[in-house]
């Protein structure tokens, strides 16, 4: 993860609108906590074209919109990260 970047919050970021925000966000250097129900890093990186850079600034995040645990968790992960969020 680089530092310096902006940081943004994207949930169903493994597809549709939700993979394409997360690539532009990429595209721009921003880092990208990668929020999806599935938070298994490899899997997401078998299953998406993403560079190295890219890959360094992606933080995978378990987050079920069903699951009022795994949006606490996700919460949680992500105030810990010390990041500052500057989008969602």
């Amino acid at each position: 993860m680089i530092e310096n970047n902006k940081t943004v919050i994207i949930t169903g970021a493994n597809k549709g609108i939700g993979l394409a925000t997360t690539k532009k966000f990429l595209e721009n250097n921003y880092n990208v906590f990668f929020c999806t129900r599935e938070n298994n890093l490899k899997k997401l990186n078998d299953n998406f074209d993403f560079s190295d850079d890219f890959k360094k600034r992606i933080i995978p995040i378990k987050f079920d919109l069903n699951n009022e645990n795994t949006i606490l968790d996700a919460a949680k992960e992500i105030t810990d990260s010390c990041l500052k969020i500057d989008a969602l």
